[in-house]
Parts: structure tokens; C-alpha cells; sequence
């Protein structure tokens, strides 16, 4: 799902083009439709919204902050069941 529609940073070509949508991973706590939208704290931000369960996913980095693409990249990182240690 494309941006949050502001048509300022949230347009499709910042944020990867028309396919970003088939980019970004489901929720990883539901499995829902995700969107990105931003926020401004001084720095913009970008962040993932479910659609379903309403999780919000942030990342407060410089690298993320600058480059849409990085969050994107870094949201769709997940780590296996194996991974995860308990």
C-alpha cells in the first residue's frame, strides 16, 4: 500500500515506486496489510502501520531517516524461529 498519500515525502517514487506495495512484508504480529507513512520529531522518520492490529514500526536512525528505502529494507528483515533465542 502506498504512502500515507501527503504527496510531499509519502509519494511512490520516493518511497521505491508503484510496485513498493509488493515490497513491504506483512505485519509481522498479524500478517495484515502494512502501510508507511511519516513523521517529523525534529527529523523526519518513516514508519510501518498495520492495518489490522494497528502495530507501529519505527526506526530511530540516521540511515533510515535519510533513505525511505532502508526502512523498507530493514522492516522486511525478519528473524527465523531459530534466531530467536529465548
Amino acid at each position: 500500500i502506498l504512502g500515507c498519500g501527503c504527496g510531499v515525502k509519502c509519494r511512490s517514487d520516493v518511497l521505491g515506486g508503484s510496485d513498493m506495495s509488493k515490497r513491504i512484508a506483512p505485519c509481522p504480529f498479524c500478517g495484515g496489510k502494512v502501510y508507511v507513512s511519516h513523521g517529523i520529531t525534529g527529523v523526519p522518520f518513516w514508519f510501518f502501520k498495520c492495518k489490522s492490529c494497528r502495530a507501529t514500526v519505527s526506526f530511530d536512525n540516521d540511515e533510515c531517516n535519510a533513505e525511505p528505502s532502508k526502512a523498507i529494507e530493514y522492516f522486511n528483515a525478519r528473524m527465523t524461529k531459530s534466531e530467536v533465542q529465548e
